[in-house]
């Protein structure tokens, strides 16, 4: 997703503008983490986007929702 992003020339906020998700939470799916801490480690646990906001990342980025639920290699 970040280098879709970056190709199209957005800012998180940019993108966070198009979508209406937060900058914020932009950057935690950019970063594979989310706000929920681990009851054991104490740290953030990794994103699962929720399925509409796949879809709005998608099209604000102009590609296919499954290219963002797996990237794969192509």
């Amino acid at each position: 997703m970040f280098e879709r992003r970056v190709a199209l020339r957005l800012t998180q906020e940019q993108l966070a503008e198009r979508t209406g998700i937060s900058r914020n939470q932009i950057q935690n799916i950019e970063n594979n983490r989310n706000n929920r801490k681990d009851p054991v480690t104490g740290r953030p646990g990794p994103a699962n986007a929720r399925l509409d906001t796949i879809f709005l990342l998608a099209e604000a980025l102009e590609m296919s929702p499954l290219d963002l639920i797996d990237p794969g290699e192509g």
